[in-house]
């Protein structure tokens, strides 16, 4: 099922919708109301349905398939990020093609030709664990964002990943059973400042180079995982109409499960909770030392998950 938060056009409230199979927005709340006369704390939004666990899904679904009224994109509502506040945000790197062309990507950007021993030394950490930062949760956008890009910054790249959401929590995870944590998937586009990067790198992590507003982007909806195969599912982007990447989820070197596995090593995660999987091979202008101008439109696919739309303004 394909589960979306929308607005109604001129209200402010935040709902829960399901896809038509026409591509149209049903309102579970609302469907609720029609059939049997009264509202449910479950359908209030979509962390309160990850939250009222496997019976809320089972009645969504049933809702979504019955007969009513169905919403347009565009011209009844617009669809928002599926979480629009998140309870966290992680970012991971499971590719790793994506870092070995980021660091030969920069370093040819700058004129240099051999790795350092440091690049050499991240590559060998990578090859070791899995390796995350903690995002701004509250820098959340959805899908056809215009983000204005933050004053700081002149390099301007996106990052093709996909990210999948928390159903249960727990802490502990065997990774034979991390894939029953997982509720669903979705894409994400993660902006990056390029040119405030590397220091930030250097000492505690991504900071302002990422957490500026409308940096995290998502969507267009939620693909219940019982609907996506990570074996198969390609991934592809565009730079103003033009494709430029195509890759794969199953390159990534740590799966999900092995991810949220490592994670909740003495660590409680939390139903809501987004995982990053990190950049595909190729999923963004730094790994080709190049950048993305002011006034392109990036769009990202994974399939499955729909294709989400950023529009970086003009400055």
């Amino acid at each position: 099922m394909r589960l979306v938060t929308f607005q109604e056009i001129g209200s402010s409230e935040a709902r829960l919708g399901a896809l038509s199979p026409a591509d149209k927005v049903i309102d579970l709340q609302e469907r609720h109301r029609a059939l049997f006369g009264g509202s449910l704390s479950e359908l209030a939004s979509m962390l309160a349905l990850i939250e009222g666990g496997p019976a809320a899904l089972d009645l969504a679904r049933s809702l979504a398939a019955s007969e009513g009224e169905e919403l347009s994109i565009g011209k009844d509502v617009r669809l928002l990020a599926p979480i629009p506040l998140p309870p966290q945000i992680r970012d991971s790197m499971n590719f790793l093609g994506h870092l070995v062309n980021a660091i030969d990507g920069r370093n040819r950007r700058n004129g240099v030709t051999e790795r350092t021993k440091a690049q050499q030394e991240r590559i060998e950490t990578f090859l070791r664990r899995p390796s995350w930062y903690k995002c701004n949760r509250f820098s959340v956008a959805g899908p056809d964002v215009e983000v204005t890009w933050p004053h700081y910054s002149n390099y301007v790249d996106y990052e093709h990943e996909l990210a999948c959401v928390l159903w249960k929590g727990g802490k502990n995870i065997p990774v034979e059973e991390a894939e029953n944590h997982i509720f669903g998937y979705m894409n994400f586009n993660d902006l990056s400042a390029r040119d405030v990067q590397p220091d930030e790198m250097a000492m505690c992590g991504p900071t302002k180079s990422k957490d500026f507003d409308d940096g995290n982007v998502f969507g267009p909806w939620i693909l219940t995982a019982d609907e996506f195969d990570p074996k198969t599912a390609r991934m592809r982007s565009w730079v103003n109409g033009e494709l430029i990447n195509e890759g794969r989820m199953a390159d990534m070197h740590y799966s999900f499960p092995q991810v949220i596995s490592y994670m909740s090593q003495d660590e409680t995660l939390y139903p809501g909770e987004i995982i990053g999987s990190g950049t595909v091979a190729g999923g963004c202008r730094l790994e080709f030392g190049e950048q993305l101008n002011f006034g392109d439109t990036v769009e990202i696919e994974t399939d499955g998950l729909g294709r989400l739309k950023v529009r970086i303004a003009e400055r």
